[in-house]
């Protein structure tokens, strides 16, 4: 059932005519991540404030910004302190003895930490706070600017301040005005992962606004039909929309807050969506509003 197309219309307009008002803050994935002692942490675990430090063993560089952010620590007692790397081993153990590091180190072997927050080279800081990016340090990093980003992490949120940015991210944020947060997912007609993930989209849509923006000729539309009350298809064959927000694969999904700004982004197939949008809607403090998927309705 092809509903409201009219958005992908409005969308456009939006985007021409406001442009990049603000960038954009990240918000944390539901994870579950090993330690190298064997132990887990959650994002729960990182709600902050936190500083995720992202290296890899045997790198120079790495071993100059974490001497600095070693040597800065002590200064922020406040502050929860992570190492962040692909994977454990000698070379890992190594690092944390010689280094003498007493920080949990977090093994993001499946990447999921470092795409979410848009990690690319390493070593990187990234500051969190209510789950959210607040700042990042970029690798080369000098002890002034590592200090200022650890200073914002600390200081009173200022109401008035514009969302910082999280660089590297594909999607800049403040420039839609919605009436409340949505689920925006970029499908492909002919994309098999996208037909794997519709069943979990339509029974999220039952409670959550969602809009399905399809990036082909539509041949088969009773594969996207629903009677889910919330849904919204957009048609984009032309990739006009999807260009705009720079989407370069399908599936992409996008869950936006209410005044604008992105809270999460991810590329690719996810194995439980309806916990994403759980855990956002009790960020904002209305759990009651979650929409609550059996799991019998995303399989």
């Amino acid at each position: 059932m092809i509903r409201r197309a009219l958005l992908a219309v409005t969308l456009v307009l939006v985007l021409l005519s406001v442009g990049i008002l603000a960038n954009d803050v990240i918000m944390l994935p539901p994870l579950t991540m090993e330690t190298l002692d064997g132990g887990t942490i959650t994002d729960v675990d990182l709600q902050g404030p936190a500083v995720l430090c992202f290296t890899i063993a045997d790198c120079e560089m790495c071993d100059e910004g974490l001497a600095l952010l070693q040597a800065a620590a002590a200064d922020y007692p406040g502050v929860s302190f992570y190492l962040v790397t692909p994977g454990g081993g000698v070379a890992v153990e190594d690092l944390v003895a010689d280094k003498n590091i007493e920080w949990p180190v977090l093994l993001d072997e499946t990447f999921l930490l470092a795409s979410v927050l848009a990690v690319g080279r390493v070593p990187l800081v990234v500051t969190i706070r209510d789950g959210l990016t607040v700042g990042r340090a970029e690798r080369g990093f000098t002890d002034e600017e590592l200090r200022a980003v650890l200073d914002e992490l600390v200081a009173p949120p200022d109401p008035n301040a514009e969302p910082v940015a999280a660089p590297g991210s594909m999607i800049y944020a403040g420039f839609l005005r919605l009436s409340e947060p949505m689920l925006t997912a970029f499908v492909g007609a002919e994309c098999p992962v996208c037909h794997r993930m519709l069943p979990q989209l339509h029974a999220i849509a039952e409670a959550f606004p969602v809009t399905l923006v399809i990036t082909e000729e539509l041949t088969e539309p009773e594969l996207f039909a629903s009677d889910a009350t919330r849904l919204t298809i957009a048609l984009d064959p032309q990739w006009r929309i999807a260009d705009l927000f720079e989407v370069m694969t399908v599936p992409t999904l996008f869950l936006w807050n209410e005044d604008g700004t992105l809270e999460w982004a991810h590329t690719g197939y996810v194995e439980n969506l309806a916990n994403v949008i759980e855990t956002f809607t009790a960020r904002l403090g209305s759990p009651s509003d979650s929409p609550k998927v059996d799991p019998a309705d995303s399989e």
